[in-house]
Protein backbone atom coordinates (compact mmCIF):
# COMPACT_ATOMS: atom_id res chain seq x y z
CA UNK A 1 0.00 0.00 0.00
CA UNK A 2 2.90 2.36 0.49
CA UNK A 3 4.79 1.74 -2.32
CA UNK A 4 1.35 1.97 -4.10
CA UNK A 5 1.17 5.77 -3.27
CA UNK A 6 4.47 6.74 -4.68
CA UNK A 7 5.45 8.46 -7.74
CA UNK A 8 7.87 5.78 -9.20
CA UNK A 9 8.17 3.94 -12.21
CA UNK A 10 9.62 0.85 -10.36
CA UNK A 11 6.20 0.61 -8.79
CA UNK A 12 4.60 -0.78 -11.82
CA UNK A 13 6.58 -3.93 -12.01
CA UNK A 14 6.98 -4.50 -8.41
CA UNK A 15 3.19 -4.53 -7.49
CA UNK A 16 2.27 -6.91 -10.61
CA UNK A 17 4.56 -9.24 -9.49
CA UNK A 18 3.07 -9.35 -6.34
CA UNK A 19 0.19 -9.71 -7.92
CA UNK A 20 0.92 -12.87 -9.57
CA UNK A 21 1.73 -14.75 -6.61
CA UNK A 22 1.95 -15.42 -2.96
CA UNK A 23 -0.42 -14.75 -0.31
CA UNK A 24 -4.10 -13.97 -1.60
CA UNK A 25 -4.13 -10.84 1.04
CA UNK A 26 -1.23 -9.32 -0.48
CA UNK A 27 -2.60 -9.80 -4.22
CA UNK A 28 -5.68 -8.13 -3.49
CA UNK A 29 -4.24 -4.98 -2.04
CA UNK A 30 -1.45 -5.09 -5.28
CA UNK A 31 -4.98 -5.95 -7.67
CA UNK A 32 -6.26 -2.72 -6.46
CA UNK A 33 -3.21 -0.46 -7.34
CA UNK A 34 -3.22 -1.75 -10.57
CA UNK A 35 -6.96 -1.14 -11.39
CA UNK A 36 -5.20 2.67 -10.18
CA UNK A 37 -2.13 2.85 -11.68
CA UNK A 38 -1.97 -0.46 -14.60
CA UNK A 39 -2.21 -0.42 -18.02
CA UNK A 40 -2.58 -2.87 -21.19
CA UNK A 41 0.16 -5.06 -20.23
CA UNK A 42 -0.85 -5.61 -16.28
CA UNK A 43 -4.12 -7.14 -17.90
CA UNK A 44 -3.06 -10.79 -18.06
CA UNK A 45 -1.91 -10.75 -14.53
CA UNK A 46 -5.57 -9.24 -13.32
CA UNK A 47 -7.14 -11.70 -15.75
CA UNK A 48 -5.27 -14.59 -13.79
CA UNK A 49 -6.60 -12.78 -10.49
CA UNK A 50 -10.30 -12.93 -11.43
CA UNK A 51 -9.90 -16.74 -11.79
CA UNK A 52 -8.29 -17.08 -8.85
CA UNK A 53 -9.85 -19.83 -6.45
CA UNK A 54 -10.19 -17.89 -3.43
CA UNK A 55 -13.04 -16.25 -3.58
CA UNK A 56 -12.48 -12.66 -2.13
CA UNK A 57 -9.30 -12.40 -4.82
CA UNK A 58 -11.12 -13.29 -7.80
CA UNK A 59 -14.27 -10.85 -6.47
CA UNK A 60 -11.63 -8.05 -6.40
CA UNK A 61 -9.79 -8.45 -9.68
CA UNK A 62 -13.14 -8.99 -11.70
CA UNK A 63 -14.20 -5.73 -10.10
CA UNK A 64 -10.51 -4.28 -10.80
CA UNK A 65 -11.57 -5.30 -14.10
CA UNK A 66 -14.89 -4.18 -14.57
CA UNK A 67 -13.84 -0.42 -13.69
CA UNK A 68 -10.10 -0.46 -15.70
CA UNK A 69 -8.96 1.56 -18.61
CA UNK A 70 -10.73 2.35 -21.54
CA UNK A 71 -11.66 1.01 -25.07
CA UNK A 72 -8.46 -0.76 -25.62
CA UNK A 73 -8.85 -2.70 -22.53
CA UNK A 74 -12.77 -3.99 -24.14
CA UNK A 75 -10.78 -4.80 -27.42
CA UNK A 76 -8.57 -6.65 -25.68
CA UNK A 77 -10.99 -8.49 -23.39
CA UNK A 78 -13.16 -9.32 -26.77
CA UNK A 79 -9.92 -10.63 -28.20
CA UNK A 80 -9.73 -13.10 -25.89
CA UNK A 81 -13.18 -14.48 -25.70
CA UNK A 82 -12.49 -16.73 -28.57
CA UNK A 83 -9.88 -18.96 -27.14
CA UNK A 84 -10.53 -18.41 -23.89
CA UNK A 85 -12.06 -21.80 -22.11
CA UNK A 86 -13.65 -22.75 -18.51
CA UNK A 87 -13.33 -19.86 -16.56
CA UNK A 88 -11.42 -17.60 -18.62
CA UNK A 89 -14.15 -17.82 -20.70
CA UNK A 90 -17.15 -16.97 -18.14
CA UNK A 91 -15.08 -14.44 -16.48
CA UNK A 92 -14.80 -12.71 -19.95
CA UNK A 93 -18.25 -12.58 -20.95
CA UNK A 94 -19.69 -11.43 -17.18
CA UNK A 95 -16.95 -8.78 -17.55
CA UNK A 96 -18.72 -7.92 -21.28
CA UNK A 97 -21.79 -7.35 -19.44
CA UNK A 98 -20.29 -5.09 -16.19
CA UNK A 99 -18.38 -3.22 -19.26
CA UNK A 100 -21.22 -2.78 -21.28
CA UNK A 101 -19.23 -3.79 -24.38
CA UNK A 102 -22.05 -4.45 -26.73
CA UNK A 103 -20.29 -5.52 -29.56
CA UNK A 104 -19.15 -8.87 -28.43
CA UNK A 105 -23.42 -9.88 -27.70
CA UNK A 106 -23.70 -11.95 -31.85
CA UNK A 107 -20.69 -13.86 -29.62
CA UNK A 108 -22.32 -14.04 -26.55
CA UNK A 109 -25.59 -15.76 -27.73
CA UNK A 110 -23.42 -18.70 -28.72
CA UNK A 111 -22.17 -19.39 -26.06
CA UNK A 112 -26.25 -19.56 -24.08
CA UNK A 113 -25.45 -22.97 -25.25
CA UNK A 114 -22.04 -24.02 -24.20
CA UNK A 115 -21.71 -27.64 -22.01
CA UNK A 116 -20.34 -25.59 -19.30
CA UNK A 117 -23.40 -24.24 -16.73
CA UNK A 118 -20.79 -21.07 -15.48
CA UNK A 119 -20.75 -20.13 -18.96
CA UNK A 120 -24.34 -20.25 -19.91
CA UNK A 121 -25.03 -18.30 -16.86
CA UNK A 122 -22.58 -15.56 -17.93
CA UNK A 123 -23.99 -15.08 -20.89
CA UNK A 124 -27.29 -15.24 -20.16
CA UNK A 125 -26.89 -12.20 -17.77
CA UNK A 126 -24.86 -10.51 -19.87
CA UNK A 127 -27.69 -10.66 -22.90
CA UNK A 128 -30.10 -9.66 -19.70
CA UNK A 129 -27.75 -6.40 -19.64
CA UNK A 130 -26.76 -5.84 -22.90
CA UNK A 131 -29.26 -7.82 -25.36
CA UNK A 132 -32.18 -5.98 -27.52
CA UNK A 133 -34.86 -7.54 -29.48
CA UNK A 134 -32.55 -9.62 -31.87
CA UNK A 135 -31.39 -11.35 -29.26
CA UNK A 136 -34.89 -12.73 -28.03
CA UNK A 137 -35.69 -15.03 -30.55
CA UNK A 138 -32.57 -17.15 -29.91
CA UNK A 139 -33.56 -16.76 -26.09
CA UNK A 140 -37.29 -18.12 -27.01
CA UNK A 141 -36.09 -21.26 -28.99
CA UNK A 142 -33.84 -21.54 -26.18
CA UNK A 143 -36.35 -21.74 -23.46
CA UNK A 144 -38.25 -25.16 -23.94
CA UNK A 145 -35.31 -27.24 -24.39
CA UNK A 146 -33.74 -25.49 -20.68
CA UNK A 147 -33.43 -28.61 -19.03
CA UNK A 148 -32.30 -27.13 -15.32
CA UNK A 149 -34.66 -24.91 -13.14
CA UNK A 150 -31.78 -23.07 -12.71
CA UNK A 151 -31.08 -22.61 -16.61
CA UNK A 152 -35.44 -21.57 -17.23
CA UNK A 153 -34.85 -19.03 -14.20
CA UNK A 154 -31.65 -17.44 -16.12
CA UNK A 155 -33.50 -17.38 -19.15
CA UNK A 156 -36.60 -15.81 -17.88
CA UNK A 157 -34.20 -12.63 -15.97
CA UNK A 158 -32.86 -12.42 -19.63
CA UNK A 159 -36.22 -12.00 -21.23
CA UNK A 160 -37.97 -10.37 -18.81
CA UNK A 161 -35.11 -7.45 -18.78
CA UNK A 162 -34.76 -6.89 -22.62
CA UNK A 163 -38.42 -7.16 -22.62
CA UNK A 164 -38.61 -4.04 -20.24
CA UNK A 165 -36.01 -1.89 -22.07
CA UNK A 166 -37.15 -2.59 -25.52
CA UNK A 167 -40.74 -2.28 -24.69
CA UNK A 168 -43.74 -3.30 -27.24
CA UNK A 169 -41.01 -3.63 -29.85
CA UNK A 170 -40.05 -6.70 -28.06
CA UNK A 171 -43.57 -8.04 -27.92
CA UNK A 172 -43.80 -9.81 -31.37
CA UNK A 173 -40.69 -11.61 -30.76
CA UNK A 174 -42.08 -12.98 -27.21
CA UNK A 175 -45.10 -14.08 -28.64
CA UNK A 176 -44.37 -17.42 -29.79
CA UNK A 177 -44.00 -18.14 -26.23
CA UNK A 178 -47.26 -18.49 -25.16
CA UNK A 179 -47.72 -21.15 -27.95
CA UNK A 180 -45.24 -23.37 -26.52
CA UNK A 181 -46.06 -26.44 -25.28
CA UNK A 182 -44.68 -26.43 -22.01
CA UNK A 183 -46.76 -24.85 -19.31
CA UNK A 184 -43.01 -23.14 -17.99
CA UNK A 185 -42.55 -21.32 -20.67
CA UNK A 186 -46.20 -20.08 -21.46
CA UNK A 187 -45.48 -18.28 -17.79
CA UNK A 188 -42.38 -17.03 -18.86
CA UNK A 189 -44.00 -15.30 -21.66
CA UNK A 190 -46.60 -13.66 -19.17
CA UNK A 191 -43.98 -12.25 -17.36
CA UNK A 192 -42.10 -11.04 -20.08
CA UNK A 193 -45.00 -9.52 -21.91
CA UNK A 194 -45.80 -7.72 -18.83
CA UNK A 195 -42.64 -6.39 -18.60
CA UNK A 196 -42.60 -5.19 -22.29
CA UNK A 197 -46.10 -3.52 -21.91
CA UNK A 198 -48.57 -1.83 -24.64
CA UNK A 199 -51.32 -2.90 -26.27
CA UNK A 200 -50.65 -6.14 -28.41
CA UNK A 201 -49.14 -7.61 -24.84
CA UNK A 202 -52.08 -6.36 -22.69
CA UNK A 203 -54.31 -8.52 -25.72
CA UNK A 204 -52.23 -11.77 -25.49
CA UNK A 205 -52.02 -11.89 -21.50
CA UNK A 206 -56.27 -11.41 -21.59
CA UNK A 207 -56.08 -13.95 -24.27
CA UNK A 208 -53.99 -16.23 -21.79
CA UNK A 209 -56.49 -16.33 -18.88
CA UNK A 210 -58.52 -18.89 -21.41
CA UNK A 211 -55.53 -20.76 -21.00
CA UNK A 212 -56.01 -24.53 -20.90
CA UNK A 213 -53.34 -25.01 -17.98
CA UNK A 214 -55.25 -23.43 -14.61
CA UNK A 215 -51.61 -22.52 -13.29
CA UNK A 216 -51.08 -20.62 -16.62
CA UNK A 217 -54.84 -19.04 -16.04
CA UNK A 218 -53.89 -18.04 -12.94
CA UNK A 219 -50.45 -16.76 -13.54
CA UNK A 220 -51.94 -14.60 -16.66
CA UNK A 221 -54.60 -12.40 -14.41
CA UNK A 222 -52.00 -12.23 -11.66
CA UNK A 223 -49.82 -10.37 -14.93
CA UNK A 224 -53.32 -8.56 -16.00
CA UNK A 225 -53.27 -7.52 -12.37
CA UNK A 226 -49.76 -6.38 -12.02
CA UNK A 227 -50.23 -4.32 -15.10
CA UNK A 228 -49.90 -0.93 -12.80
CA UNK A 229 -46.30 -1.08 -13.39
CA UNK A 230 -46.77 0.89 -16.68
CA UNK A 231 -49.95 3.18 -16.20
CA UNK A 232 -50.88 5.61 -17.50
CA UNK A 233 -49.56 4.56 -20.92
CA UNK A 234 -51.42 1.34 -20.50
CA UNK A 235 -55.10 2.68 -18.93
CA UNK A 236 -56.39 0.08 -21.50
CA UNK A 237 -56.17 -2.92 -18.75
CA UNK A 238 -59.01 -0.90 -17.21
CA UNK A 239 -62.13 -2.68 -18.99
CA UNK A 240 -60.42 -6.06 -18.80
CA UNK A 241 -59.59 -5.75 -14.93
CA UNK A 242 -63.52 -4.80 -14.54
CA UNK A 243 -64.54 -7.50 -16.59
CA UNK A 244 -62.52 -9.70 -14.56
CA UNK A 245 -63.81 -8.36 -11.07
CA UNK A 246 -67.48 -8.98 -12.72
CA UNK A 247 -67.28 -12.28 -14.64
CA UNK A 248 -63.98 -14.09 -13.77
CA UNK A 249 -64.12 -17.45 -13.72
CA UNK A 250 -62.97 -18.32 -10.36
CA UNK A 251 -63.81 -15.91 -7.12
CA UNK A 252 -59.43 -15.70 -6.28
CA UNK A 253 -59.48 -14.02 -10.28
CA UNK A 254 -62.78 -12.02 -9.65
CA UNK A 255 -61.69 -11.21 -6.27
CA UNK A 256 -57.64 -9.51 -8.25
CA UNK A 257 -59.69 -7.90 -10.89
CA UNK A 258 -61.27 -5.97 -8.47
CA UNK A 259 -58.63 -4.68 -6.92
CA UNK A 260 -56.35 -4.55 -9.70
CA UNK A 261 -59.00 -2.15 -11.11
CA UNK A 262 -59.55 -0.43 -7.94
CA UNK A 263 -55.35 0.57 -7.91
CA UNK A 264 -56.14 1.40 -11.28
CA UNK A 265 -58.53 4.58 -10.33
CA UNK A 266 -56.10 5.34 -7.86
CA UNK A 267 -53.35 5.50 -9.93
CA UNK A 268 -54.13 6.97 -13.36
CA UNK A 269 -54.20 10.82 -12.74
CA UNK A 270 -55.38 11.10 -16.39
CA UNK A 271 -59.59 10.41 -15.15
CA UNK A 272 -61.47 13.51 -13.89
CA UNK A 273 -62.94 13.17 -10.08
CA UNK A 274 -66.35 12.66 -11.63
CA UNK A 275 -65.75 9.68 -14.02
CA UNK A 276 -63.58 8.63 -11.30
CA UNK A 277 -66.25 8.77 -8.98
CA UNK A 278 -68.80 6.80 -10.93
CA UNK A 279 -66.69 4.21 -11.49
CA UNK A 280 -66.37 3.89 -8.09
CA UNK A 281 -70.18 3.84 -7.83
CA UNK A 282 -70.18 1.10 -10.41
CA UNK A 283 -67.98 -1.45 -8.49
CA UNK A 284 -69.28 -0.31 -5.14
CA UNK A 285 -71.96 -3.63 -4.81
CA UNK A 286 -68.97 -6.15 -5.16
CA UNK A 287 -66.82 -4.41 -2.15
CA UNK A 288 -66.84 -7.04 0.86
CA UNK A 289 -63.67 -7.51 2.25
CA UNK A 290 -62.10 -5.29 4.58
CA UNK A 291 -58.70 -4.65 2.22
CA UNK A 292 -60.86 -3.82 -0.58
CA UNK A 293 -62.86 -1.28 1.56
CA UNK A 294 -59.42 0.40 2.26
CA UNK A 295 -58.23 0.01 -1.20
CA UNK A 296 -61.89 2.13 -2.04
CA UNK A 297 -61.14 4.70 0.65
CA UNK A 298 -57.41 5.41 -1.10
CA UNK A 299 -59.03 6.13 -4.25
CA UNK A 300 -62.11 8.25 -2.45
CA UNK A 301 -59.41 10.30 -1.10
CA UNK A 302 -58.41 11.54 -4.64
CA UNK A 303 -61.69 12.72 -5.46
CA UNK A 304 -62.66 15.99 -3.88
CA UNK A 305 -66.18 15.89 -4.19
CA UNK A 306 -69.10 16.02 -1.58
CA UNK A 307 -70.02 12.70 -2.87
CA UNK A 308 -66.39 11.35 -1.83
CA UNK A 309 -66.84 12.77 1.84
CA UNK A 310 -70.29 10.91 1.97
CA UNK A 311 -69.55 7.40 1.07
CA UNK A 312 -66.19 8.31 3.36
CA UNK A 313 -68.51 9.07 6.28
CA UNK A 314 -70.03 5.85 5.53
CA UNK A 315 -66.63 3.76 5.69
CA UNK A 316 -65.89 5.95 9.01
CA UNK A 317 -68.66 4.03 10.82
CA UNK A 318 -67.13 0.53 9.92
CA UNK A 319 -64.93 -0.06 12.96
CA UNK A 320 -62.85 -1.84 10.14
CA UNK A 321 -61.93 1.12 7.78
CA UNK A 322 -63.13 4.10 10.61
CA UNK A 323 -59.00 5.42 10.82
CA UNK A 324 -58.63 5.07 7.00
CA UNK A 325 -61.87 6.37 6.38
CA UNK A 326 -61.30 9.60 9.25
CA UNK A 327 -57.45 10.33 7.86
CA UNK A 328 -59.16 10.41 3.86
CA UNK A 329 -61.58 12.97 4.83
CA UNK A 330 -59.38 15.25 6.74
CA UNK A 331 -57.05 15.37 3.35
CA UNK A 332 -59.81 16.16 1.76
CA UNK A 333 -61.15 18.95 3.81
CA UNK A 334 -57.41 20.47 4.09
CA UNK A 335 -57.16 20.55 -0.17
CA UNK A 336 -54.24 20.46 -1.98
Amino acid sequence: MAIGDRDDPAVLPAVTRLASRGSPEVRIVAVGILERRGDLETLPVLLNAAVAPNQELAETAQLALARFGGSEIDTALVTRLDSAEGKLRQVLIELAGLRGIERVVPKVVVYTEDPDPGIRRASLATLGALGTTAQVPALVRLLPEASSPRDRADLEKALVAIAGREGSVAVSALLPLLGAEAKTARIVGLHALGAAGGAEALAAVIKTIEDAEETVQDEAVRTLVSWSSTWPGDSGVAEPLLALANAGRKNSHRVQGLRGYLQYLREDRAIDSTRKMSAVESVMPLIQRPDEKRLVISVLSTIPTADSLELLMSFAGDSATTEEACLAIVNIASGP
